[in-house]
């Protein structure tokens, strides 16, 4: 049933229990001291009452011998304690009866004593000093005071207040008896009740302070075994865990950087492999533009060979016109050699003249070396003319060929530019699907240095743990 009971409320009622015991035996303990002073109020009550019943008992007998006095002597002075008791004892049995009230039958005594003392005042004291005043006066003789006084009316009636008070105050002791009976035992059961209350709290509260603490240091001690072990193996897991997690973690961030380097490798290839499709396509219409070209060169050839003969002709043409320009020369050559002479001839005024003469002489020496370096070059032109012939004639041979190699070739471009395409966008997939493993590696890499963290945690939080449960352990069992 206990194992159902929170432990704040099993700490709670270890609590109010001997809270509870204590307020109990408060209220028991508050009870039997009232009794006990309720006890003592009556007792000092029944003194009261005793010393009142005593001071009438004095007054009574003041009241007779001042009586007694003034019946002697005649004199006022002896009627003073009569005077003052006889005022005082009226107020006593006043105060008495209220006092009694509560004792019907000390009340019906009280009665009877005021009653006898009226009639003792009246038909003995008041008569007295009536017939003793009348001796002063002289209406009566002593004999009648003292004939009154023998008869012993007086002495019945203070004998039978006497007995009246000895039984009233009689009773009274009686009743102190009985109070001062029941104050002890009223004090005896309070000292009892404040002992074997103290002792039944102390061993309630230690027997429910022993049974709570064995109902909550039971499981706590099952729980805190529990607690160590599950520590140690969470302590020795989360070491395993974490040296696992972080060789993961390593060997994710090895194959990330592989991954990373094949990503990259393969974007060089995808990047290359699309330069070459897109060269390939390029070199396939050039190819194309080539075979036109090749085309055009061949028609082109036909009409070089037309023009190579037309050149070899123009070569002719050429020879002769530096042939002729060869003879101009010469002839300038002379005329300067004439001009020159006939300068100098003419002396100073010919010096200009001569000047000239000698630049056109120059002048036709280089034409005269030039048209010989021209007709040189044409003489080589027309034999090089003649080669090219024979070699324009081969090449248009070999142009029939290259046209239809190039067809070929441009077939072959065609189908290598469409697989070029092919393994672009195969190549292109196989990057994407790369990089999307990259980043789940990369992922994986971040989750396992994670883990890792986390199980470095977990085994700092285990550590506290043995720490926590180590100071439960004192905190229970103490040391």
């Amino acid at each position: 049933m206990m194992k159902k009971v929170s432990l704040t409320l099993k700490i709670l009622v270890s609590n109010c229990i001997p809270l509870l015991l204590i307020i109990i035996l408060g209220f028991i303990a508050t009870f039997s001291i009232k009794n006990l002073l309720n006890n003592n109020y009556w007792i000092v009550h029944t003194h009261e009452v005793i010393n009142k019943g005593l001071t009438m008992q004095k007054l009574l007998v003041d009241m007779e011998t001042g009586i007694r006095g003034f019946l002697i002597t005649g004199k006022d002075e002896f009627l003073e304690p009569y005077i003052n008791g006889k005022k005082s004892i009226a107020e006593n049995l006043e105060n008495l009866k209220k006092q009694v009230n509560d004792n019907p039958q000390q009340v019906k005594r009280l009665n009877i004593i005021e009653k006898n003392v009226n009639s003792w005042i009246e038909k003995i004291a008041d008569f007295g000093i009536d017939s003793r005043k009348e001796v002063t006066a002289g209406t009566k003789t002593m004999d009648f005071v003292i004939s009154t006084v023998e008869s012993g009316a007086g002495k019945q009636i203070m004998d039978d207040l006497r007995k009246l008070i000895d039984k009233f105050i009689e009773t009274e002791h009686d009743l102190m008896d009985i109070r001062n009976e029941n104050s002890k035992n009223s004090g005896n059961n309070t000292i009892n009740i404040i002992i074997f209350g103290t002792l039944f709290t102390i061993i309630t509260t230690l027997f429910v302070g022993y049974f709570i603490s064995k109902s909550i240091a039971k499981p706590v001690n099952s729980s805190i075994e529990s607690l160590y072990g599950s520590s140690e193996t969470l302590s020795s897991s989360s070491t395993q865990s974490a040296s696992s997690s972080q060789q993961l973690a390593e060997k994710t961030s090895e194959q990330a950087a592989s991954l990373e380097e094949v990503a990259s490798s393969l974007e060089e290839i995808s990047s290359m492999t699309r330069q070459n499709a897109e060269n390939v396509k390029q070199t396939d219409n050039i190819m194309r533009n080539v075979d036109q070209i090749v085309k055009k060169a061949d028609d082109s050839m036909s009409s070089l060979i037309t023009a190579m003969s037309g050149i070899s002709n123009a070569s002719e043409e050429i020879r002769k016109i530096i042939k002729t320009i060869d003879e101009i020369a010469f002839q300038a050559n002379l005329l300067a050699l004439n001009a020159a002479v006939e300068a100098a001839r003419a002396g100073e005024s010919g010096a200009g003249f001569a000047v000239v003469a000698d630049e056109v002489k120059n002048l036709a020496m280089r034409v005269t070396s030039e048209a010989k370096n021209t007709a040189g070059l044409i003489e080589d032109t027309i034999q090089k003319v003649n080669t090219g012939s024979e070699y324009v004639s081969d090449a248009s041979d070999s142009f029939s060929d290259v046209v239809k190699n190039v067809a070929d070739a441009v077939n072959l471009l065609a189908e290598i530019s469409s697989a070029s395409g092919e393994q672009n966008r195969g190549i292109e997939q196989v990057s994407i699907s790369v990089t999307e493993m990259d980043t789940i590696v990369q992922q994986n890499a971040a989750n396992a240095e994670e883990s890792a963290s986390v199980s470095e945690e977990m085994k700092a939080q285990s550590e506290n743990m043995k720490t926590v449960i180590n100071n439960l352990v004192l905190l229970v069992k103490g040391r």
